[in-house]
């Protein structure tokens, strides 16, 4: 399986991207490395907030597919064309899905213009939600498969923290009260969570934290000091 983490950018999007995360390691390939995004199985657009742990990203997609190839009629034809697939605020499109934009780009590309109060944000999110003031990637890229033609499916949730139907959890919300009552700054937290995952923590808060054993995306880990922490502890 090939992925590839990538700036949106390259679709036009400028307001609404928060553009390529820091966390790649060897199993990704970089912007610099990729000359034509259509070669990758997978693009995975992730925001500088998020802290990604790549095997475990790799190991989720492979578990939405072959829920998808298992499940009801709808789902099985969905896992062979276009898709998009939504780990929380975290978006990932596999190869036939950017084909399919790249053909209906001259739609999907256009974009408010400068001056505008919705300046770089796609036109088809006109009189949705945000409109004009923003363009968020968790609201424009759910839109942007309900106006594609032929409509791209799309599985998963659009909300970090929240776990989908009939899927695992991918991305672990920080900031959720759950969490955030547990009174621990990030460098505790990541302690706490590496505890957790190797069940020698007995603590009353290892169930908040044993949700996200499996999660690859962490969302509002801010502390350089964390998320370096965590790349030594959680990989």
């Amino acid at each position: 399986m090939k992925s590839y983490v990538f700036d949106p950018r390259i679709f036009g999007y400028p307001k609404c991207i928060k553009a390529i995360s820091s966390e790649i390691n060897d199993f990704f390939l970089s912007r610099a490395e990729v000359t034509e995004p259509l070669q990758q199985d997978w693009l995975v657009n992730v925001e500088f907030d998020h802290f990604l742990l790549t095997q475990k990203l790799r190991r989720s997609i492979a578990s939405y597919m072959l829920l998808l190839q298992q499940g009801h009629p709808e789902q099985r034809q969905a896992a062979k064309g276009p898709l998009m697939l939504m780990f929380g605020n975290a978006f990932l499109f596999n190869r036939m899905m950017v084909s399919e934009m790249k053909r209906q780009w001259p739609r999907l590309g256009e974009t408010a213009p400068s001056g505008h109060e919705a300046s770089g944000c796609p036109t088809f999110m006109q009189d949705r939600f945000e409109w004009p003031l923003a363009c968020s990637q968790d609201i424009a890229y759910p839109n942007l498969v309900a106006v594609m033609n032929p409509q791209v499916p799309a599985y998963g949730s659009s909300g970090c923290g929240q776990k989908p139907e009939d899927f695992p959890l991918t991305c672990f919300e920080l900031e959720r009260q759950p969490v955030q009552e547990l009174g621990l700054d990030q460098l505790g937290l990541v302690r706490t969570l590496a505890e957790s995952f190797s069940n020698r923590s007995g603590s009353s808060w290892s169930a908040v934290l044993r949700t996200a054993q499996d999660v690859p995306l962490f969302h509002h880990l801010s502390d350089p000091n964390a998320r370096k922490l965590a790349r030594e502890l959680l990989e």
